[in-house]
């Protein structure tokens, strides 16, 4: 997939998990995307609360880092798996 894909599905989840669904809750995120995703492949995004109003996230696909290095305001933490038919519902 694009590496812009990628993030729009990391997007996704982090709305999902630390967001509580809202959107306009994301202000701004960034990432460095290291990795290439075949379409088809599981997205694992791993978010930490760092404990200073920011979360930090790492997407990866069978272990392999795909999105790295990745910070958003806000708050949460936990794991979320994300496949693309579920970006699709």
């Amino acid at each position: 997939m694009h590496g812009m894909c990628t993030y729009g599905f990391t997007t996704r989840a982090l709305v999902a998990t630390v967001c509580d669904g809202d959107a306009r809750r994301l202000v701004a995120m960034d990432a460095r995307s290291p990795g290439r995703v075949v379409p088809g492949q599981s997205l694992t995004v791993s978010v930490w609360d760092t404990g200073d109003a920011r979360s930090r996230f790492r997407t990866a696909v069978d272990g392999e880092v795909v999105l790295d290095r990745g910070n958003r305001g806000g708050h949460g933490g936990g794991r979320v798996r994300l496949s693309a038919q579920d970006a699709a519902a």
